[in-house]
């Protein structure tokens, strides 16, 4: 497996296939670091240019996936950073890693970042908003070790989640009114498009 470093705004079709393959069947999927949030933020952020991805493949294959930006201060602190947060705001930095040689991806792009620092002079990688009680954390503590890097939680807090339920029917939850005024607007939808909507 190797780590290959790619500029977002020149990813090829290629990488972008494998990215998404990977979103599909990360063990924790999350969207902001999804191809379809990251891509149009390199096209149109001020700091577009400098967000790069970080591949760990073999193959046609993606294993890991980490965006990445070098910054010089954080939270204050000046001192050359890299984050993988790409832009100024991040619900969720899970990175995207696959079930069963997540570990592995991950511990290929530490390493492979780990030899850039000399390069970059980037000495301290920050991953923010990282979902602490999953197996994405553990595989990245594992890989961290594996790697021969320090491993610290900088701070930590317990936030809310919704898992979705895998049956429709959250439309139930709405009062009467919201649930008429829905179905108006859905009319409405489908006369403009001359189709009915549907939900994707």
């Amino acid at each position: 497996m190797k780590a290959k470093v790619v500029r977002l705004r020149d990813i090829s079709t290629r990488d972008l296939q494998a990215w998404n393959d990977l979103s599909g069947r990360s063990a924790e999927p999350n969207p902001f670091l999804g191809s379809d949030c990251l891509v149009p933020a390199a096209l149109h952020l001020r700091s577009g240019a400098e967000i790069e991805i970080v591949l760990a493949e073999e193959g046609d294959r993606a294993y890991a996936c980490l965006p990445i930006r070098s910054v010089w201060k954080w939270l204050g602190f000046p001192y050359p950073f890299v984050t993988a947060q790409a832009s100024r705001t991040l619900e969720c930095g899970t990175p995207l890693v696959d079930t069963e040689r997540g570990v592995e991806g991950l511990t290929t792009i530490l390493s492979a970042l780990a030899e850039r620092r000399q390069i970059a002079s980037s000495r301290v990688l920050v991953l923010p908003q990282v979902i602490g009680c999953g197996p994405v954390f553990e595989a990245l503590r594992t890989a961290a070790r594996m790697a021969d890097l320090p491993f610290v939680v900088f701070e930590g807090w317990e936030r809310g989640f919704l898992v979705r339920r895998p049956e429709p029917g959250y439309e139930r939850l709405l009062n009467a009114r919201l649930q008429r005024e829905l179905r108006r607007r859905r009319r409405r939808v489908a006369e403009k498009l001359g189709t009915e909507p549907v939900l994707v």
